[in-house]
């Protein structure tokens, strides 16, 4: 197979993704957040700092239940998978309380997050009594735009482009 072939056609597949919209311009301002740590074991509170946000929950995880407290945060509350969160309209609480999280729950949850004009999301897996409590994903709109619940930033346009770009330059190399 010609090497050149190859790696135009990985160029020009990795332009018509950019330019067909893997990332729509409405989420550019939308990140994913990663979670320091991203786990809280059974019988501990712990700090979770929200990396990209800049602030933290303080949650425990012990026989009393999963209480989750926001730190730096304006508001937390449970949300529904696909909801959509507007900073407009988002109020939430500075605290969810175990009478909502029992030691003993199971399951995915969401919680959207207020911080300062800004909000996001993120989910979890409770772990059930004696289990870890397990960061999964979550999402923060840094400049005011409203947040889908379940919905992670794809890759942005240049970032399809520079896989290309790999995909060429492999190819080259080969």
């Amino acid at each position: 197979m010609n090497k050149a072939l190859t790696g135009t056609t990985a160029a020009t597949f990795g332009a018509a993704l950019a330019t067909f919209g893997v990332a729509p311009e409405l989420q550019a301002d939308i990140v994913s957040l990663t979670f320091n740590p991203g786990s809280v074991p059974w019988g501990y509170g712990a700090y979770n700092l929200l990396n990209e946000v800049g602030a933290s929950i303080y949650q425990w995880n012990d026989s009393f239940g999963k209480t989750m407290y926001a730190l730096g945060l304006s508001s937390i509350d449970l949300v529904q998978l696909s909801q959509v969160i507007s900073p407009s309209t988002f109020a939430g609480t500075l605290s969810i309380y175990n009478t909502v999280f029992s030691a003993s729950a199971t399951g995915v949850y969401y919680v959207g997050f207020r911080y300062g004009g800004n909000v996001g999301w993120f989910s979890f897996d409770a772990g059930g009594f004696g289990g870890n409590i397990t960061y999964l994903e979550g999402a923060y709109g840094n400049a005011g735009e409203a947040v889908h619940v379940g919905t992670v930033p794809a890759p942005s346009g240049l970032a399809v482009l520079a896989l290309g770009a790999l995909g060429i330059r492999r190819k080259r190399s080969a």
